[in-house]
């Protein structure tokens, strides 16, 4: 065959044959490699799904371990049953536990959450809000909230509304903050449709991640409503003096430069039994110290503190010494002449009547009195009574207890000066005869 070939047709004929062997080889290994690379995307696809199933089954481990828990978490499905300790426990815990001031507590309308399964819709829990509202401050506000996160209780907070208290709804109470707040907040309590049905309300509670010590760094000490909290200052001087045997009072006084906060006044140490601080109204920016009566001597230090109402709350410290003096004993007063009306009383006039009377006319200038008197009749002077005693043309004797004394027209109702006085017997001039 190869002889009838030219030189050219078999040198080609020789490469050909000498090449074919490589082509086979190169076509063998394309084939292996196309299936070795096929089997391994296969092992792939099929280690994928292994994994993949081994996750869905692991994941339904964890789901009903999860499910379980939240079973045992969950409130009865008969939820009336449980709602009557669910309120006590939670108004429990915000009147007695932490103090603050309970509004209310009111159930809203409760709601069912509803999937897909198969071809019907399932319910899976029950969902059963409240409307809750109380008055506190923000450190009683962050306790009830570290309560709250500590029950194992499917609850929640779904909103919160803080506003601060005013001293009073109109004039200038209403810029004046009392340091408390007003909180309203929804909350949900889930039951779960597979949940027991007969258990009992049990509250459980779990180590919060955070300690209060936290909290308050975090909240507690920080305004959230403005501007940083200015500290109140006390108006008070390091000595007071008060008399032995007397009650002691005296005002204290405090001054902050947020016009808005209120100020409370409090008596932290005191040696003295009795002694106390208050102040007239809660929006007072002093406060009045009593203090019952003490003997003479040095009592103290009364030390005595003054705290805003800002967020967060600021104090200021201070402190008095009382020093007690004897009582000094003055001599009493000069008692005051007792005033003598018979020093403006005059004799005006001696007259004698038709019938031959001699009658006397004696005016009480003072008291604006006017008498006409006849021998024997009297009138009231000074606690006393003045009786006509005789009367002549130019003078009348006046009887007064157990004196008599004999005066002029003109002359004023005065005691006589002397005896001697008396004895010269000039008519017209007081004279006293025994």
């Amino acid at each position: 065959m190869f002889n009838n070939l030219s030189k050219r047709e078999k040198t080609l004929a020789t490469i050909v044959l000498g090449l074919l062997p490589l082509i086979l080889l190169f076509i063998a290994g394309m084939w292996f490699n196309s299936t070795y690379f096929a089997n391994q995307a296969t092992i792939r696809s099929l280690d994928n799904q292994i994994r993949t199933q081994q996750q869905k089954q692991s994941d339904a481990i964890l789901a009903n371990q999860r499910r379980l828990y939240y079973r045992a978490l969950s409130m009865p499905t008969d939820f009336n049953k449980a709602k009557i300790n669910y309120e006590d426990w939670l108004g429990n815990l915000v009147r007695d536990e932490l103090k603050m001031t309970f509004r209310n507590l009111k159930p809203l309308p409760a709601e069912q959450k509803r999937y897909t399964g198969g071809r019907t819709m399932e319910t899976v829990f029950v969902s059963h809000p409240y409307s809750l509202r109380f008055d506190c401050t923000l450190d009683q506000l962050t306790r009830f909230l570290q309560e709250f996160s500590k029950v194992d209780l499917l609850q929640r907070i779904t909103s919160i509304s803080i506003s601060p208290r005013a001293a009073g709804t109109t004039g200038e109470d209403k810029k004046i903050r009392t340091g408390k707040l007003t909180i309203e907040m929804k909350i949900d309590v889930i039951s779960l449709v597979d949940a027991d049905e007969t258990r009992d309300f049990v509250v459980a509670q779990r180590e919060p991640e955070h300690t209060l010590e936290y909290y308050d760094d975090q909240i507690v000490t920080r305004n959230i409503f403005g501007p940083a909290n200015n500290v109140p200052t006390l108006t008070l001087s390091r000595s007071r003096s008060a008399t032995a045997g007397s009650d002691i009072a005296f005002t204290l006084s405090g001054k902050d430069a947020d016009r808005s906060d209120q100020l409370q006044f409090e008596l932290l140490e005191s040696p003295i039994e009795g002694a106390k601080l208050s102040q007239t109204s809660s929006t007072s920016r002093s406060a009045k110290f009593e203090c019952p009566a003490l003997e003479a001597g040095e009592y103290g230090p009364f030390k005595v503190r003054v705290t805003d109402s800002g967020f967060p709350p600021k104090s200021s410290d201070g402190e008095f010494v009382l020093n007690v003096r004897e009582r000094r004993v003055s001599a009493p007063p000069p008692k005051k002449p007792e005033f003598k009306h018979a020093g403006e009383t005059a004799i005006t006039g001696i007259v004698q009547e038709k019938t031959g009377d001699w009658k006397v006319f004696v005016w009480i200038k003072t008291l604006g009195k006017k008498h006409q008197l006849k021998k024997g009749e009297s009138f009231e002077l000074d606690k006393s009574e003045w009786l006509v005693y005789t009367i002549t043309p130019k003078s009348v004797t006046l009887q007064r207890d157990d004196r008599l004394m004999t005066y002029g027209v003109g002359d004023l109702l005065t005691e006589p000066e002397s005896t001697a006085a008396i004895s010269s017997g000039d008519e017209g001039t007081g004279s006293f005869r025994p």
